[in-house]
């Protein structure tokens, strides 16, 4: 019998087929620039106003803390217990400066004078100037960094009773705006004539 050979397969090798490359058009690329361009300037001023918004809010409420330490504090002591535009922690601004966001000073305006019969002086009690037997309760200095603060008593000091109410007006308003930018963004801080004071939006 003959031997019959093996079968061997051979492949056959084929030359690899080459790719279409894939990219963009120039239409392409540049409708895809100016959609990234639009987005970016409607994205802007959304992301700048919410920080506006946030600024003005967290601002309001740090003015709201001092106040309702203000009234406290009269209440405690059962004294007089003022308010006032500082820049320097030790002394009250000037009347009609309303420069708030400078500072502000928190202060026992209860007339205390060592040299005076009996440690008090009746024409210091609630003159609102720091006099120098008067203890300061709190300072802030700044009071804000982006918000701007108008508004309060015309005197420029806002003083408490010892039972809590507000001297000499019936009704004190600080309004809050954004530095720069989302002017439409307002809080109000509103002192009632009992001296509770509220945070409200316009």
């Amino acid at each position: 019998h003959a031997v019959e050979a093996p079968l061997i397969l051979v492949r056959e090798e084929r030359e690899p087929r080459m790719r279409a490359a894939h990219g963009f058009t120039l239409p392409e690329l540049i409708a895809a620039v100016a959609i990234v361009a639009i987005l970016s300037s409607t994205a802007v001023p959304s992301f700048s106003g919410l920080l506006a918004r946030h600024a003005v809010t967290t601002d309001a409420n740090h003015l709201l803390a001092l106040v309702l330490l203000a009234r406290s504090e009269a209440i405690r002591r059962n004294a007089p217990v003022a308010l006032c535009r500082s820049n320097d922690g030790a002394r009250c601004l000037p009347r009609g400066d309303d420069r708030w966001n400078d500072g502000v000073l928190v202060f026992a305006d209860d007339g205390r004078d060592p040299d005076a019969p009996g440690g008090t002086d009746p024409l210091l009690r609630g003159n609102g100037f720091v006099d120098p037997g008067e203890s300061i309760v709190r300072s802030e200095a700044p009071l804000t960094v982006r918000s701007r603060i108008a508004g309060g008593p015309v005197s420029g000091v806002l003083r408490f009773e010892g039972d809590g109410h507000p001297f000499g007006v019936a009704n004190t308003t600080f309004a809050l705006t954004p530095g720069v930018g989302g002017a439409s963004t307002t809080r109000k801080l509103v002192i009632g004539a009992t001296g509770r004071p509220r945070v409200v939006v316009p």
